[in-house]
């Protein structure tokens, strides 16, 4: 990924990946985690680890609803988006 602009929800910039911390973390809002956790259901099959829901993912401390990916499971997320757009 190279943008650091966040998504959109309605008009508002707020959806989706909203930045990265210094150790190469996401931070991402509900969003971004109902979507991932729904893509590790949906491709469990394809991934060569059991994955469960909100693997890598922890609670932001600065806003609330707001969660920080770390960089392997954020990987993993932009992997399987790829599938998804792919038709896999």
């Amino acid at each position: 990924m190279t943008s650091t602009e966040p998504g959109f929800s309605g008009n508002v910039a707020n959806s989706g990946i909203l930045g990265f911390s210094p150790d190469g973390s996401a931070i991402i809002d509900e969003h971004a985690r109902s979507e991932y956790n729904a893509l590790l259901a949906r491709y469990a099959d394809k991934l060569l680890v059991r994955t469960p829901q909100d693997a890598g993912l922890r609670a932001a401390n600065t806003v609330a609803g707001t969660w920080l990916m770390d960089k392997e499971h954020l990987e993993l997320y932009g992997v399987m988006k790829a599938w998804l757009r792919g038709g896999k």
